[in-house]
């Protein structure tokens, strides 16, 4: 079973950067929204955050 990881609110405000689209994504998730595996791995490169499996 996989866990979703809470990602700082911080982290997710909005910056105009172009990346706001992956923001989106991980504060939909944090909302308790499912998305599939490459979604959340595309936003968080996106991001520039660690990617990892969750066992």
């Amino acid at each position: 079973m996989m866990t979703t990881m809470k990602w700082p609110e911080t982290m997710l405000e909005h910056r105009n950067d172009g990346r706001d689209w992956a923001r989106r994504i991980l504060a939909r998730e944090n909302a308790g929204e499912r998305f599939t595996v490459t979604v959340i791995d595309m936003a968080k490169r996106a991001l520039g955050m660690e990617i990892g499996v969750v066992a």
